[in-house]
């Protein structure tokens, strides 16, 4: 899961 996903899914912490 990419770091925008991250922004879709909660579950993927955006690390940058």
């Amino acid at each position: 899961m990419s770091c925008r996903e991250g922004l879709i899914s909660p579950q993927t912490e955006t690390k940058a």
